[in-house]
């Protein structure tokens, strides 16, 4: 029990540490993290200052904050430059997103998984390549860099992208993830704090969590990026980096307009920033607009994917990285992979040399299209955010409404989604809202009824 009294001192958390073998600062953590579980401390609360929760348990204070940090580390806390330390607005939301196995038959529209009519084109090519007489070399390990053939295929993905980049600026990981944690590991190190939108990727967040990398959310102002809120992030937050989606962001849906990338760039040609622009949507777009790494190419690292846009099973991520930073980023992936699968690059190669990947890219841009005009059906624009050729969509809720209560809700009915707690950087939770994927659903049954389901929640939790 706490020698001083408090008994009537309004205080939002009073922990009760029971004596364990661990080290005081660990108890401390450990019983932050359980009462985060389990509701005691909500997301967003404001936690007592070091010095009253020392004077209040009768410990030191470097025990307190010796046990902030570990809970900082694990992405529980979050501090505010001026306000104080709150409770991360995910601290207790999951943070793997993966399909789930349900015990009745379920909708799936949360995960971001495109549809797979293409995937018999993709097959077909498989089989082709299994026949070819020298398709056992597909199977050794493989240096990517030395594959000039496999490195010109790449080039002309990119320039679809609308970025003209050259084959010294090329690395190969395995998936867009491999590829976050491949520059994560390479140019950040623990306690190092990197920027990124309020709501953003949950499998950046984990990375940034596992490496010990604190991700401190951006200011934009009526869902915009300002060159005001950016200087401030910098100036007074201390970030080493920025992660950026800059086309149909996770969750949002929304498109960094032109003179946003443009401020931006001048901003990272003005200061020691390392970009991190995630494109792995971007060619969903059929007239992407320009990236940011086609401005600003010293300090950006642009990570495109096959998964959203050929096959979910086509692990390979593509980094147009900047030569200074390559070497570093190259061993970090080595590190991790040794080499990513050659039989997917060469894969990769000959669907986008023969344009087979073009007519597979074109016909996900007709379905994500058809279901966009589906969907707009039911809901105005201002609350169903992102335009036609989005493959996510984002649902704005009443201010009085739960994100999380309304996810519950459509699950009984038979429909997953995803509310925006599981996207939250930092302790200020933005409005309300929930995560469509409209293109999860493999045919247009399940997804006009997964549409109705949502429909029908909506109505009612109104």
């Amino acid at each position: 029990m706490p020698v001083n009294s408090f008994e009537n001192y309004p205080m939002s958390w009073k922990p009760t540490l029971t004596l364990t073998q661990n080290p005081l600062y660990l108890s401390l953590a450990m019983a932050m993290e359980e009462d985060i579980q389990n509701g005691v401390l909500l997301p967003g609360t404001k936690l007592p200052p070091q010095r009253e929760l020392a004077d209040y348990l009768d410990l030191n204070l470097s025990t307190i904050t010796r046990a902030f940090k570990v809970c900082e580390k694990k992405g529980l806390i979050c501090g505010v430059v001026g306000k104080g330390t709150f409770i991360s607005s995910d601290a207790a939301a999951e943070r793997v997103f993966l399909k789930n196995d349900y015990s009745q038959p379920i909708i799936d529209m949360g995960a971001i998984m495109p549809h797979s009519l293409s995937n018999q084109k993709i097959t077909q090519y498989i089989q082709i390549l299994a026949k070819e007489p020298d398709s056992y070399k597909l199977f050794q390990y493989g240096f990517s860099e030395q594959e000039s053939y496999e490195q010109a295929a790449s080039l002309k993905w990119l320039e679809k992208s609308g970025l003209h980049t050259s084959q010294d600026r090329l690395l190969f990981s395995t998936g867009g993830q491999n590829g976050i944690m491949g520059i994560l590991s390479a140019l950040f190190e623990p306690g190092d704090r990197i920027g990124a939108d309020p709501t953003t990727y949950p499998g950046f967040k984990l990375a940034a969590k596992l490496l010990g990398i604190q991700v401190v959310p951006l200011y934009v102002p009526n869902a915009k990026i300002t060159k005001e809120s950016l200087l401030s992030v910098i100036k007074n937050e201390r970030i080493k980096g920025l992660y950026l989606i800059p086309d149909f962001h996770n969750p949002t849906a929304l498109t960094m307009p032109l003179e946003t990338r443009k401020m931006i760039a001048e901003i990272l040609d003005e200061h020691p920033i390392i970009l991190i622009e995630d494109a792995i949507n971007s060619l969903l777009h059929p007239n992407p607009l320009p990236p940011i790494a086609s401005l600003q190419r010293t300090r950006t690292f642009y990570l495109s994917s096959l998964s959203k846009v050929l096959a979910p099973s086509l692990r390979l991520g593509i980094i147009d990285c900047p030569p200074f930073y390559k070497n570093a980023v190259f061993e970090s992936l080595y590190a991790m992979n040794i080499g990513v699968s050659q039989f997917m690059l060469h894969l990769f190669a000959r669907l986008v040399t023969s344009e087979e990947g073009e007519l597979i890219r074109q016909s996900r841009q007709e379905e994500i299209m058809k279901r966009n005009q589906y969907i707009n059906q039911f809901f105005s624009q201002d609350k169903l955010l992102g335009d036609l050729h989005s493959p996510l969509r984002f649902l704005i809720l009443s201010p009085d409404q739960n994100a999380s209560a309304f996810e519950s809700q459509a699950l009984k009915r038979g429909l997953q989604i995803y509310a925006v707690d599981r996207f939250y950087v930092g302790a200020k939770p933005s409005e309300p809202g929930i995560r469509i994927a409209i293109t999860a659903p493999t045919s247009w049954e399940d997804y006009t009824q997964g549409v109705k389901i949502l429909v029908d929640t909506y109505m009612a939790c109104k």
